[in-house]
């Protein structure tokens, strides 16, 4: 069991020059709560997510990143930004393993491709799920929904 606060700055800290060097707006709205789950999967859900944030996110930008507890226990983990987004003809490959898309990406390195494959396997791997959301941000918005606590069985 750990706090996920911490976890969440941790993963923003590894990003923080980029985030200076390209003047990105964080909107933090992370809940205090616990959450009993791998700590180590978790932070590589968060780095992979934040990590596509800040690689497709304009100069002047803005990343979001809200966590609460919804009403049947589960973690709501939204991670959105104000890049291009994921083209529709894009949407149903992106999280097969090796899959980069057409759209250019920014920063110096290529990424591989194996990103978001990793973190669905982590995320199932905790009995979530996590979904493309369209509407509320200009880019791309990933949902994680996890359990707060692993089902318990006597």
């Amino acid at each position: 069991e750990f706090r996920l606060q911490p976890l969440v700055k941790s993963a923003i800290e590894t990003y923080q020059l980029p985030i200076n060097a390209h003047r990105l707006r964080l909107d933090l709205q992370v809940e205090d709560l616990s959450l009993h789950a791998d700590r180590s999967k978790l932070k590589l859900i968060l780095d992979n997510l934040i990590s596509n944030a800040v690689k497709f996110t304009p100069d002047g930008g803005t990343i979001t990143v809200r966590a609460r507890l919804d009403d049947q226990r589960r973690m709501v983990l939204d991670v959105a930004d104000t890049g291009p987004g994921i083209p529709v003809d894009e949407r149903a490959r992106i999280f097969e393993a090796f899959y980069q898309g057409a759209t250019p990406q920014g920063g110096l390195v290529r990424g591989t491709g194996i990103g978001l494959s990793v973190v669905q396997e982590f995320v199932q791997a905790h009995g979530g799920t996590i979904e493309l959301v369209d509407g509320e941000f200009p880019g791309a918005h990933f949902r994680v929904w996890l359990p707060q606590s692993p089902d318990r069985h006597p």
